[in-house]
């Protein structure tokens, strides 16, 4: 082709969001009011910069609280097309097949979540559906939509006005501080 003909669109060039680390402190005292789930979620988006879909994908196999330090292992990823049920695939690449170190306050609080679910799988008997262990789950047990997550930390950010970044952010603020 004749590129003097080709006129490609200019790319826009959009700052990367992070929160600053008064944002985050802010983001930190107000998740202490939701439910332990959402709490845990955005404490590993953050601690260990792992994508959302990611997270959705974690099942407990994947998590080691008894290994010196503690980790967890990102092997998977949850994805949702539209009509379809939620899928698992491998990660966004090759390289994001890792494990993530946990810091200690990262790992009880994934001890106390545990425990929940456990005590509502109790409660719920067979009702209770979650056969491949998904740490992250709806009411019943099956792997959680991905886009329940990003809704979800739409609408905490509003209500305790907060400025609104993508859920995302969590994942670069977590890159930034790491540099």
């Amino acid at each position: 082709a004749d590129s003097a003909k080709i006129t490609l669109p200019k790319q826009e060039h959009r700052e990367t969001e992070v929160f600053t680390l008064e944002e985050m402190g802010q983001i930190f005292d107000c998740l202490e009011r939701e439910p332990l789930k959402y709490q845990l979620m955005v404490r590993l988006a953050f601690a260990t910069g792992a994508r959302r879909g990611e997270l959705c994908a974690l099942q407990w196999e994947h998590i080691h609280l008894d290994a010196q330090p503690p980790e967890l292992d990102i092997v998977q990823s949850n994805y949702k097309l539209a009509g379809e049920e939620v899928r698992t695939k491998e990660p966004k690449s090759r390289t994001s097949i890792r494990p993530i170190i946990l810091p200690e306050s990262i790992a009880q609080l994934i001890a106390r979540y545990h425990l929940e679910q456990m005590k509502r799988a109790d409660m719920l008997g067979d009702a209770w559906n979650n056969p491949k262990g998904w740490v992250f789950t709806t009411a019943e047990g099956g792997p959680i939509h991905p886009d329940t997550i990003t809704r979800w930390f739409s609408k905490f950010l509003k209500k305790n006005g907060l400025p609104h970044r993508k859920l995302h952010a969590l994942r670069h603020t977590h890159g930034t501080l790491a540099l």
